[in-house]
């Protein structure tokens, strides 16, 4: 059997955030206090949204990012050498208790992330094998629940096609070769995630009386010039 095709989501561990926690957090709410009105863009429900030009200026969210991205890049052979990853947006998410995110892509850059800062304690009744086992979490539902609030949701690009395929699939099978319509995965604080711009997503309502916090962003792939020429503002 061939596994043609897989959607890549890089999951990465941030870089120093044990060290970088306080900072990050006592910065996202400082940014929320100086514009508590923040910006209503056109997928979130509730929450705070900050201005997306954080990626403009020296911040604690831009050097977590660029210092994550850059070690990752620079030990492991994922890009060709002459391709460096710019970032073209970057904004803050603070979600309290009900506030979601509808489903959506991010046009116009080439891929798009989230850097976890802040996420609530996933509760022990969740904690635990089972179906989309992911972080030692599972989305099966317990006691008439589903899922515990906050997850990113990927939709498969081919299930609108392929939905006759996938719902006739076993559960057994489904896990072994990754065959969902969707997949929910919760987010670990300290974690960053980033996948292509096109994959729709949503984010499920935060069902802790705690905040999430998140950081946002936009990516291009940018070829250096066959003369050496470069552009300003890569991870590098």
């Amino acid at each position: 059997m061939y596994r043609l095709f897989p959607t890549l989501v890089h999951d990465l561990e941030v870089r120093n955030f044990q060290e970088r926690k306080k900072e990050l957090q006592d910065y996202c709410y400082d940014q929320m206090g100086k514009d508590p009105d923040g910006k209503m863009y056109r997928t979130n429900r509730g929450g705070w949204q900050s201005n997306d030009d954080y990626h403009l200026s020296e911040n604690p969210v831009r050097r977590a990012i660029l210092d994550t991205l850059g070690y990752y890049l620079n030990n492991n052979k994922v890009f060709k050498d002459n391709v460096n990853l710019y970032l073209t947006a970057c904004w803050i998410n603070i979600n309290g208790k009900g506030h979601f995110n509808i489903q959506h892509d991010h046009p116009s850059c080439h891929m798009s992330g989230a850097l976890y800062i802040k996420i609530p304690p996933i509760p022990e009744k969740f904690l635990g094998g089972g179906s989309n086992n992911v972080y030692g979490y599972s989305t099966t539902k317990i006691e008439g629940e589903g899922v515990i609030g906050g997850e990113i949701c990927f939709a498969n690009p081919a299930a609108f096609s392929a939905w006759q395929e996938l719902y006739n699939y076993t559960d057994e099978f489904k896990e072994k070769h990754l065959q969902f319509g969707s997949y929910y995965m919760p987010p670990q604080e300290g974690t960053m995630l980033f996948f292509p711009a096109h994959l729709r997503h949503h984010v499920e309502p935060n069902k802790s009386d705690e905040d999430r916090i998140s950081c946002s962003f936009n990516l291009d792939l940018v070829q250096d010039r066959i003369d050496g020429g470069n552009i300003e503002g890569g991870y590098k």
